[in-house]
């Protein structure tokens, strides 16, 4: 019994609230959305995702070089819409490039070929 009137008296002195102070739950982080992989080479598994921030992105550059590597192939996500280029400026400039709608496959490792030129920009969002 005193056991029990020592332990509720602890317990009543705790602050019965437990949420986040008002500045951190009104920050929300932003949302990065994948909208699939490009391939490098052919029958190796050596890719990147391709990010959905509706502004061009190179597919890699390889810091040890200093080039842009080339996409071989890709897999779009359904919900994307991605755009591929050869230069920064032809994907700054948006030229005319055709827009690839996923899902381009059912498989989840299913890739599709680019066609010469390969492209080393892209530029994904999310419809």
């Amino acid at each position: 019994m005193l056991l029990t009137y020592i332990l509720t008296a602890l317990f009543s002195a705790i602050p019965t609230t437990t949420s986040l102070p008002t500045e951190l739950a009104a920050y929300s982080a932003p949302r990065l959305y994948s909208c699939g992989y490009l391939l490098f080479i052919r029958n190796q598994n050596v890719h990147v995702s391709l990010s959905g921030t509706d502004r061009c992105k190179p597919v890699y550059f390889n810091t040890t070089s200093g080039t842009y590597l080339e996409a071989f192939g890709y897999n779009v996500y359904g919900g994307c819409e991605c755009k591929f280029f050869g230069t920064k400026t032809s994907c700054d400039e948006n030229t005319d490039s055709p827009i690839f709608v996923g899902p381009t496959s059912a498989e989840m490792y299913r890739w599709l070929e680019f066609e010469d030129p390969k492209p080393k920009w892209y530029n994904c969002g999310v419809h």
